[in-house]
């Protein structure tokens, strides 16, 4: 099995041979000869440790690590034994059994970039980030030309949302192999989460100019000019990923969502052929998501919303996702801020950060626009700024201290992006940072925290019909789920309003689209801004907006959009009435 690189090694000049069919790779041979020696040694670790090493490189995993684990009963001491059933784990995508192998290979004395590596990804895999980043960063230390280590390190940046950070080692990856095209596409993906979507488009022009003519190079190039409002070139681009047959489910979706399929036969065809072909989950879901779509285009509201159902369980199955772990984190918060006095002391910093926050789907990326639009406002979107900042400065995350406090505010404007740092005023539209509104006020006095408010029915129905990107929000994909997260996000605003109170602003949305111009007035004389006209013109901003919002905000502010759900009601109405 070329793809598993075994560690077996000993000085042992009997073993020579095994060693030497192990080299070369003649792995039946190999299993013969072991097996044949094992009837005269039987309680012989190596020559179990052969045989798994045989096993794998005939692509027989499971027999392979059951040598394995027979060998190291006998030996539980050597190291390259637990290492090598590491590996089989790893190839079998078992990660909680690799990471295990891996760390008693250590404990065995086992060491170099390889394991490293290794455990790195697998501990990627399982979102230990942390841990994952320090073992890549020592595999990359230990081999800096290797390119591979470079791209997967970026990867966990990637990851992250250190996306600065991925971009370097994406960067160092394409430097060391200028040929391989997938470290290529990795860069442009990351400067567009990044928020650079005009690197991103750059880098998609170049890669088309030297002849790629990749799905995901246009799926990419679509999105950067998308969130650049080129609504009309994203189109194309759109249109020209799914030109290769080899296209992805995602890249259907990214289509279905941004044109009226009913006018769209072809695609629409290709869509139900690959329902048919799709063999993994992600795929499904995403062509459940898209078929949804074109069934609500077709005014086929009972089939959309079937495949809603299917694919949203999909989805939660994916990122099994229990909603327990976010309702204990709000009972802790309020157990810890209950009490806690809000500081008066003055940020120590010339910017003023606007945190706009709520449930996803509530507005946020309309009131970013908007603000947005006044000449002493940088918009900075959905910044994961503020987690990794607490992380840091905040680590048991509880009522920080005045040190804490002044570590975390310096350590959030460090983690803005370059082109916000001389700002006056900075936007951070992630909608979950509502659960850290005490750690803001906290250490951050002077900030502005908008709290976006919707009709609940609109608001969990747009995300229950949307396959986000990210792997958060997984109480999107349930419909008891979305209604117990959206009440448990009421319930926690209401105390921080009772808790800070007159330090967060309440944004209506059907409110502002019905009356812009008052309503938008209130939002900037809250946040401090004097009185601009082009502040009642959100879509003509030059602001970059990746979320599932792009195309909307490039329309004027319009009314309507909260009482879609409706269309939905015969299917859907039985749970939205509970909100």
């Amino acid at each position: 099995m070329t793809a598993i690189d075994l560690c077996l090694s000993s000085k042992d000049p009997v073993l020579s041979p095994f060693f030497a069919l192990l080299k070369q790779g003649r792995y039946a041979a190999l299993r013969k000869r072991a097996s044949r020696q094992l009837k005269k040694y039987p309680t012989n670790a190596r020559l179990y440790g052969f045989l798994g090493a045989a096993c794998a490189g005939l692509s027989d995993l499971d027999a392979g690590i059951g040598y394995y684990q027979r060998a190291l009963q006998l030996d539980g001491s050597d190291a390259s034994l637990h290492q090598d059933l590491g590996k089989l784990f790893y190839a079998r995508a078992d990660y909680p059994r690799a990471v295990t192998c891996f760390i008693n290979a250590k404990k065995h004395g086992a060491e170099g970039p390889e394991l490293a590596f290794h455990l790195g990804i697998s501990l990627m895999r399982l979102n230990r980030l942390r841990e994952a980043l320090s073992q890549l960063a020592m595999a990359l230390s230990a081999e800096p030309e290797n390119a591979e280590y470079a791209a997967r390190l970026a990867e966990a940046f990637e990851q992250g949302g250190y996306y600065d950070e991925a971009r370097k080692c994406f960067e160092i990856a394409c430097s060391l192999a200028a040929e391989n095209f997938k470290y290529q596409v990795a860069l442009a993906r990351c400067c567009y989460a990044g928020g650079d979507a005009d690197r991103a488009l750059s880098l998609c022009d170049q890669a088309l100019a030297s002849g790629s003519k990749s799905a995901e190079i246009h799926t990419i190039r679509a999105a950067a000019l998308a969130a650049l409002g080129r609504l009309d070139e994203a189109s194309q681009a759109s249109r020209n990923a799914l030109s290769d047959k080899q296209a992805a489910a995602s890249h259907y979706y990214n289509f279905a969502v941004r044109h009226d399929m009913a006018t769209e036969p072809d695609i629409v065809g290709r869509v139900m052929e690959l329902m048919h072909e799709a063999d993994g989950p992600s795929e499904r879901r995403a062509l459940h998501f898209a078929m949804a779509k074109v069934r609500e285009d077709l005014d086929e509201v009972d089939q959309a919303y079937e495949h809603l159902v299917q694919g949203n369980a999909l989805r939660k199955a994916e990122l099994k996702y229990d909603i327990a772990h976010d309702l204990q984190l709000f009972a802790s918060l309020k157990q810890t801020f209950r009490g806690a006095a809000h500081k008066q002391c003055a940020f120590g910093a010339e910017i003023t950060p606007v945190f706009i926050v709520g449930m996803p789907r509530s507005g946020t990326t309309l009131a970013e626009a908007i603000l947005a639009r006044h000449t002493e406002v940088t918009a900075c979107g959905e910044l994961n700024a503020l987690l990794q900042s607490l992380v840091v400065a905040v680590p048991d995350q509880g009522i920080p201290t005045d040190a804490e406090g002044a570590l975390l505010a310096k350590t959030y404007i460090d983690h803005l992006p370059p082109h916000a740092r001389n700002s006056k005023f900075v936007t951070d539209k992630m909608p979950e940072n509502f659960k850290m509104i005490g750690h803001i006020l906290m250490s951050m006095p002077n900030a502005k925290i908008v709290h976006m408010c919707r009709d609940p029915k609109a608001v969990c129905w747009s995300n229950f019909k949307t396959s986000f990107s990210s792997k958060g929000n997984g109480f999107c994909y349930d419909q008891e789920d979305l209604v117990t997260y959206y009440k448990g996000h009421s319930d926690l605003m209401a105390f921080w309003h009772h808790q800070f109170p007159n330090k967060i602003f309440d944004l209506n949305y059907e409110a502002l689209v019905e009356n812009p111009e008052p309503e938008i007035r209130k939002l900037t004389d809250y946040v401090g801004l004097s009185w601009e006209e082009a502040c009642l013109t959100p879509q003509k901003g030059q602001q970059m907006v990746t979320t599932a919002s792009q195309v909307q905000v490039r329309r004027a502010i319009y009314k309507g959009s909260s009482e879609a759900w409706r269309r939905y009601e015969a299917q859907a109405g039985h749970w939205l009435a509970k909100l």
